[in-house]
């Protein structure tokens, strides 16, 4: 479990985040291709607790661009959002400005009732090269604030670079919420994967259906 301070609904307390970002859990997802080449692919693992205390999403894959590229592209709010399940969202930047990167979504549910809730999240570059290229990020997120509706949400994704110009990419999805389960947490690690993938190659976001 990661190591935050959790936010009961509608508190104003800051959020401490530890002071060295990690994954939030070990990945159970295989890497796609055969260990010596790196495929544009994401292989994915889900599943509950044992404890039956919440599900998880895992995801591992490849993209052939370099760090700063991909963490470029793994910035872009719309694809930090799960546009399957959230009808609006309003981003403010430099929430946590003890981080590299830092911004609060706050996110909209138009269902039976209204649902809104913050997710936070934090970006910290963690290892560069002779030439200060990026070489190792870590993000973090986490529902902060808003409704108990959405229970416990967070994530994490780990950007290395493999070799110049390829970038590995671990992503871990965790959540409680009894409106989600790990195949919801599998399709954001998906979606999220295939957007920054989008923004990389300079094509347009996919559409995904609600």
């Amino acid at each position: 479990m990661i190591a935050w301070t959790m936010l009961v609904a509608c508190s104003s307390e800051p959020v401490e985040f530890p002071s060295r970002l990690a994954p939030i859990e070990d990945n159970q997802a295989e890497w796609p291709g055969d260990g010596n080449s790196f495929p544009e692919e994401i292989q994915t693992a889900g599943g509950v607790y044992a404890s039956g205390d919440g599900y998880w999403g895992h995801g591992r894959g490849y993209l052939q661009a370099d760090v700063d590229t991909v963490w470029t592209a793994a910035q872009n709010i719309d694809a930090c959002v799960d546009r399957r399940e959230v009808d609006e969202w309003v981003v403010t930047e430099d929430t946590q400005p003890q981080f590299d990167v830092s911004y609060t979504i706050t996110q909209t549910v138009f269902d039976l009732i209204r649902v809104e809730f913050d997710m936070t999240w934090v970006h910290e570059r963690q290892m560069a090269d002779a030439d200060d290229r990026t070489t190792r990020v870590v993000i973090q997120s986490e529902k902060t604030d808003g409704s108990v509706f959405v229970g416990d949400l967070r994530g994490s994704l780990l950007l290395e670079e493999v070799e110049p110009g390829i970038t590995s990419l671990e992503f871990v999805q965790v959540g409680t919420s009894s409106q989600r389960d790990q195949e919801t947490s599998i399709a954001f690690v998906v979606d999220y994967f295939t957007d920054i993938k989008a923004i990389v190659t300079g094509v347009p976001l996919p559409e995904y259906e609600r």
